[in-house]
């Protein structure tokens, strides 16, 4: 079976911030890290992905992201 993947960066992110005020209210609004390549290691779970959809609105400084998103998701 094709597995395929569409991954909402701006949402991952607005749910880990609504998370977080739940979880460590007391904890600075933007104090959310993520290391994309286990996140996405951890959706993928050993399976052959057909597709892979990365999107998202123009975040503060995700450089780091789509620099990963180019080299591992983008097929040349």
């Amino acid at each position: 079976m094709a597995v395929h993947i569409f991954f909402d960066n701006s949402n991952v992110i607005s749910g880990a911030r609504h998370a977080r005020a739940d979880l460590e209210p007391y904890a600075y609004e933007y104090a959310i890290r993520f290391h994309f390549e286990n996140l996405f290691s951890l959706i993928q779970d050993g399976r052959n992905i057909e597709t892979k959809i990365l999107a998202g609105s123009v975040p503060p400084s995700c450089d780091a992201l789509w620099a990963y998103a180019e080299k591992h998701w983008v097929r040349h």
